[in-house]
């Protein structure tokens, strides 16, 4: 569904810090704020859409975490928290992502707040690009569409530089995995890779940012409960479609990789681990024609053994989610008792 894009203007106090950068290396930047609280008076935003959460409106309770600022003076920061929300104000804590304005202040004094006391709201789509369509005139400068746009083309913060903190040791090319216990080189064991160091050092010393293999989200639109690491499966009859029970019987089919936090995951059209996994469904009779049986399983999946009541079945073939297979190979007199189950093979990307 269509919906109206999310501009809101804002105006702001005098931004607080509340939180400072500290890595220990006595650097000029070390010690620096990267965390302000504001609170933003929010303009609502008419609009003709009566499928948003209040019809025909924005207003400040429609601000998220994860939307992003950007004042006057062209400095974005991303909102983390949000508290005392109203249609009308919303208090925030925003951050220098990456460290991003401090960085790049031309002031030279690594000032990465927004300095500015007006601005705007906004989001990113699931691709990593700012949604920025309709600034309201005399919000901010003409031009800042343009340095938005640009600063996450230079650094997109969804399908290239997703950014954690670790105490090992990684290098830039490094294929990663996740576990229970964090970040890790992958190795051969069974593991969860999800993708490849592709810087080191920023924003500051053990940090690292990865590119990833799979479909990155940060803004799931339900929770996942559990740990770092933990798997969610297909289950058709669990809330969401999802489970983090392993199936017993039927295809196994990995959804989602939790990462650090409950709506933070891996989407994978095929997963990485080096297991196996089956599938079993009955045969039925009405499909067999000929000297042919037709068995309807999940699609785009890879198929490499397929038994008929334990009995391996050879000259088998896929296509389109359908395994066919002759069915003298293991006698004519199918019906509805049989069962026929495949193996898969998931290989590591």
């Amino acid at each position: 569904m269509l919906v109206p894009t999310k501009l809101l203007s804002y105006k702001s106090g005098l931004p607080i810090p509340v939180a400072y950068w500290d890595d220990g290396t006595g650097t000029p930047l070390d010690g620096l704020a990267y965390r302000w609280r504001l609170t933003l008076t929010v303009s609502p935003q008419n609009h003709s859409s009566e499928s948003t959460r209040a019809a025909y409106v924005y207003n400040a309770l429609d601000v998220k975490v994860g939307d992003w600022i950007c004042d006057g003076s062209g400095n974005v920061l991303k909102i983390v928290s949000l508290s005392n929300q109203t249609s009308s104000s919303v208090r925030v804590i925003v951050e220098d992502v990456d460290r991003f304005n401090t960085i790049n202040d031309t002031s030279m004094s690594g000032d990465g707040s927004p300095v500015s006391p007006q601005g705007v709201i906004f989001s990113l789509t699931e691709q990593g690009y700012p949604q920025v369509s309709g600034i309201t005139a005399g919000t901010v400068r003409p031009d800042i569409y343009s340095e938005i746009l640009s600063r996450f083309q230079f650094r997109n913060e969804v399908s290239s530089y997703i950014s954690f903190q670790s105490a090992e040791d990684f290098n830039v090319g490094d294929v990663i995995m996740v576990t229970s216990s964090g970040f890790e080189k992958a190795s051969s064991r069974p593991g969860r890779v999800i993708g490849t160091i592709s810087e080191k050092g920023v924003p500051g010393r053990g940090w690292y940012s990865y590119t990833p293999y799979g479909k990155y989200r940060n803004n799931l639109p339900f929770e996942l409960d559990g740990n770092l690491g933990d798997i969610w499966y297909f289950d058709a009859t669990a809330p969401h479609q999802v489970s983090k029970v392993r199936p017993v019987s039927g295809p196994v089919i990995p959804v989602y990789l939790r990462l650090t936090n409950s709506r933070e995951v891996m989407e994978f059209d095929m997963f990485n681990d080096l297991d196996t996994v089956s599938g079993v469904v009955k045969i039925d009779p009405t499909q067999i024609t000929l000297n042919k049986a037709n068995v309807s399983i999940l699609p785009t999946i890879s198929i490499s053994s397929v038994f008929v009541n334990g009995l391996k079945v050879e000259g088998w073939s896929l296509a389109a989610g359908v395994i066919t297979f002759d069915p003298a190979l293991v006698g004519y007199n199918i019906d509805n008792t049989d069962v026929l189950t495949y193996t898969i093979v998931v290989k590591a990307i």
